[in-house]
């Protein structure tokens, strides 16, 4: 019985998660007269959130492996 208990939960969790996935809204915005074409380089400016200790947030692991990521696709593409 504790075992069903225990994976009804596990299967409830994930389900919650799978949901709560689902209704995250993104937008983008694009000019179709810009001309991308020119640009060659790229920069990282400096963070100007004040996140708190949040590790979710402000971790130096996360932040290199995104501009790591980010870089290498940039640089992929041209």
């Amino acid at each position: 019985m504790k075992k069903f208990v225990k994976m009804g939960s596990v299967v409830f969790g994930m389900i919650a998660l799978t949901v709560s996935a689902a209704f995250a809204q993104v937008s983008a915005g694009i000019n179709p007269a810009a001309d991308l074409g020119k640009y060659k380089t790229f920069a990282w400016l400096r963070p100007d959130v004040k996140a708190g200790p949040n590790p979710m947030y402000n971790s130096d692991l996360l932040s290199a492996t995104v501009k790591q990521s980010v870089g290498t696709e940039l640089l992929t593409r041209g």
